[in-house]
C-alpha cells in the first residue's frame, strides 16, 4: 500500500511496512516556513486518541501508526485541525540515582574519564525526547556530549530494572517498564514512567526536555514509596 495525504498543505506519504503498521513521512523536503514537525503532528493524533490506533511511534523523519484499519484512521487523521497549532513542550525534572552499576567500568575505560568528571558534563545540559519506542515508554533522548558517548553492548543484558537509564551512542535512553537491552546502565530514577491503564500511557511527550538531577540511595528509597509519576514529581518539587 501507498498512498498520499495532505495536511497543513503539505503532502505526505502512507506506505505499509511488518504487521499492521504505517509509515508517514514528507514526500518531498518541507518548507521549513510552513510546515509542522511531524513530532507535533504525531502528538496532536496521538492526543486524539483514535480508537482504531493500536500505537503510535513520532519522530522528526516519520510517523509509524499500527492498526487493523488504517483507511478509518487516515480519515480521521485528515478531520483534524492542524492549522492552528503551536507545539506546545516541557522541561521536567528527572531525578536519578547514579549508581555502580557493573556497566560503568565499561563506560570509564571507554571514555577515559572518571565517574565525577563523566557525571559532571552528563549535568552541564538538558536533553530532549526525539523517539519513543522500542517498547511502551522507553525515551531516546538526545543529545548526549561527544566525550560522553559509549557504543552498545555486543551482548545484550537479558533484563533491564524498569527506570533504568542508560547511554548508547549519542542517546540516553530511559526504560520505563523491564526488558532485555544492550544500552550502557548509568543509574535509575525512582518515578513512575508509564501507566498501561491511560492513553496515552506516558506524560513525557517527544520534544519535552529532561533535566536531570542526581540524588543519593536514601532520596531514591524515600521518592520510589511515594510513587510518583514524572508530573506529580515536579508538582511537589
Amino acid at each position: 500500500m501507498s498512498q498520499s495525504l495532505l495536511l497543513h498543505n503539505q503532502s505526505y506519504t502512507i506506505t505499509s511496512f511488518g504487521d499492521e503498521w504505517y509509515r508517514i513521512y514528507a514526500a518531498k523536503k518541507l518548507s521549513a516556513e510552513t510546515a509542522l514537525d511531524l513530532t507535533t503532528i504525531g502528538n496532536i493524533i496521538q492526543e486524539e486518541k483514535i480508537k482504531t490506533i493500536q500505537n503510535i511511534i513520532s519522530t522528526k523523519d516519520e510517523i509509524a501508526i499500527q492498526t487493523k484499519d488504517i483507511l478509518s484512521v487516515l480519515t480521521q487523521i485528515k478531520q483534524l485541525d492542524f492549522d492552528h497549532v503551536h507545539q506546545q513542550t516541557k522541561t521536567y525534572e528527572l531525578p536519578i540515582y547514579f549508581s555502580d552499576h557493573t556497566d560503568w567500568e565499561r563506560i570509564l575505560a571507554h571514555t577515559n574519564l572518571s565517574k565525577e568528571a563523566y557525571l559532571k558534563l552528563l549535568l552541564q545540559q538538558n536533553y530532549t525526547i526525539d523517539m519513543l519506542g522500542f517498547l511502551v515508554g522507553f525515551f531516546y533522548c538526545k543529545k548526549l556530549d561527544n566525550r560522553l558517548q559509549v557504543p552498545r553492548k555486543n551482548k545484550p543484558a537479558t533484563r533491564v530494572e524498569a527506570g533504568s537509564v542508560a547511554i548508547a551512542a549519542d542517546y540516553i535512553g530511559i526504560y520505563s517498564l523491564p526488558s532485555p537491552g544492550g544500552w550502557n546502565v548509568i543509574g535509575k530514577t525512582p518515578l513512575q514512567l508509564v501507566n498501561l491503564d491511560k492513553n496515552p500511557p506516558t506524560k513525557l511527550k517527544v520534544s519535552d526536555k529532561i533535566v536531570f538531577k542526581a540524588i543519593d540511595l536514601d532520596t531514591f528509597g524515600k521518592l520510589e514509596k511515594l510513587n510518583l509519576d514524572v508530573e506529580q514529581y515536579n508538582a511537589r518539587y
